[in-house]
């Protein structure tokens, strides 16, 4: 999913809060960013920036849009508002393999998710500790 691969961990997290809202916008205010996600102000401002940049969010009229023709070209994560809260919670290399395991139904090796991101650095170490972060929240099992 390029939404992952570009998007910083915060607005991502945001990303995918709005794709379990269906793209509702009302839903997308820092206070009720920092309520459902643990995002503090100044990185949510940061983070719409980064989805404006990528084009996922766009004004229209003053008015802030949600893009749905981007949602049309890739791959829809279906994510429950409850998952999107366990978000916020997660490490960077957490959300990382989720979004790996969610495409390539499941992990099978910590270099398998290095490859699939373009990772050339040796990371594995990190993909391990995302695998237990997932786990501790109860998002994949082994």
């Amino acid at each position: 999913m390029d939404a992952a691969k570009r998007l910083s961990p915060s607005a991502f997290e945001i990303y995918l809060y709005l794709v379990s809202n269906n793209g509702n916008i009302q839903k997308l205010s820092p206070k009720d960013i920092e309520n459902s996600l643990g995002i503090k102000r100044a990185t949510y401002y940061e983070a719409l920036g980064k989805l404006e940049e990528a084009g996922y969010l766009y004004r229209e009229d003053g008015v802030l849009k949600f893009c749905a023709s981007l949602l049309e070209e890739e791959e829809v994560i279906s994510v429950t508002e409850e998952q999107a809260k366990t978000f916020g919670k997660l490490s960077l290399w957490g959300i990382r393999v989720w979004v790996f395991s969610h495409f390539n139904h499941g992990v099978v090796s910590p270099q398998e998710v290095l490859d699939w991101y373009g990772i050339t650095t040796d990371c594995r170490k990190n993909v391990r500790a995302g695998i237990q972060d997932l786990e501790n929240n109860r998002l994949i099992e082994r």
